[in-house]
């Protein structure tokens, strides 16, 4: 996904990008998305937040 490739290149995220992201991938688990995107997010989440 996007935003996954993008800040775990970067290092960072910013907070608006996170929010972002949450909402996605909670859309994304609603409708039955498949296992790979848990890790996505979990890299995600490890993310620093970028100030």
């Amino acid at each position: 996904m996007f935003y996954h490739d993008k800040y775990t290149d970067k290092g960072m995220i910013p907070p608006y990008a996170l929010e972002n992201w949450e909402k996605m991938y909670k859309a994304y688990r609603d409708l039955g998305g498949n296992g790979m995107i848990v890790g996505m997010d979990s890299e995600v989440r490890r993310l620093p937040l970028e100030h």
